[in-house]
C-alpha cells in the first residue's frame, strides 16, 4: 500500500522517489519551548546528571537546553569534583578563554567534599561562579580567609550556608563578608567562630538587609 508523501509531512522525514536510494532520515526537530517543558519533568537527584548529560549528546537543540540543567545544581562528591574543577576553571593562565559554563552554576553544594581540593581552589571556584550562583555551601575543610574575599563577590547569593566548616571565622572577616552580600535571605552561622583577639573595640557583625533566617550552632 502506497502512502501519499502528504501524509507523513509531520514527522520531518522525507520520502525519496522509488527510483532513488533513501537517504537517511532527517531528526526531528522540536522547539525550544517543547525540549524545556520535557526536561522540566526531570526530578533534582544525584542519578539524573548521566540523564541530563546523555541529552546533551542528543543534537544541539537539546544540548542547549540540558546544560542548563546540568550545571544549575551540580551533585559533587570525591570522584567528579577534580573534573568539575577543570571543567568551570580550566587555567590559570590569562590567555586561556576562561569557561562560559560556570556562568550556568546556580546551586553550588561542596557539602559531601571532605578532603578533596584545597582553599585556593575553592576560591578560584567561587570566584568564577560568582555572577549567577544564588546559593553556596561551603565544605568542612578546605576553605579559609581567602575564599571569603572570594566569597564576598558573590552579590546575587541568596542562601550561604557555613556550618560545616571546621576552622574558626572571625566575626570581623565574616562581617565584611556579609556587608557585600545584600541579596542574602538564609545565613547558618559557622559552628566556631570565635578567633578574634582583638577585643577592643567590640566587633559588630553587620547583617544583610534582606535576612529573614538565621542558624546558629557549635560554639558561638
Amino acid at each position: 500500500m502506497n502512502i501519499p508523501s502528504a501524509l507523513l509531512t509531520w514527522t520531518g522525514l522525507r520520502t525519496p522517489p522509488l527510483e532513488e536510494h533513501p537517504s537517511e532520515p532527517q531528526p526531528l526537530h522540536l522547539p525550544t519551548e517543547i525540549i524545556e517543558a520535557m526536561i522540566s519533568f526531570i526530578p533534582h537527584h544525584p542519578t539524573s546528571q548521566a540523564t541530563l548529560y546523555s541529552l546533551c549528546l542528543v543534537s544541539w537543540s537539546w544540548h542547549s537546553v540540558a546544560i542548563t540543567r546540568l550545571y544549575e545544581s551540580p551533585y559533587l562528591y570525591g570522584k567528579n569534583y577534580d573534573p568539575f574543577v577543570r571543567t568551570i576553571c580550566p587555567s590559570l593562565n590569562r590567555h586561556v578563554k576562561k569557561s562560559d559554563l560556570a556562568g550556568l552554576v546556580r546551586c553550588l553544594d561542596m557539602s559531601r567534599l571532605v578532603h578533596q581540593g584545597s582553599r585556593s581552589t575553592t576560591a578560584r571556584v567561587l570566584g568564577r561562579c560568582k555572577g549567577g550562583m544564588v546559593e553556596f555551601t561551603a565544605p568542612q575543610a578546605n576553605f579559609g580567609i581567602n575564599c571569603l574575599a572570594a566569597l564576598s563577590k558573590c552579590i546575587n547569593l541568596r542562601t550561604l550556608d557555613l556550618s560545616l566548616l571546621s576552622e574558626s571565622i572571625s566575626y570581623k572577616e565574616l562581617s565584611s563578608t556579609l556587608r557585600s552580600l545584600t541579596q542574602l535571605s538564609t545565613l547558618k552561622f559557622p559552628r566556631s567562630a570565635t578567633k578574634d583577639t582583638d577585643r577592643s573595640p567590640p566587633v559588630s557583625v553587620t547583617w544583610p538587609p534582606h535576612l529573614s533566617t538565621l542558624s546558629l550552632s557549635g560554639n558561638m
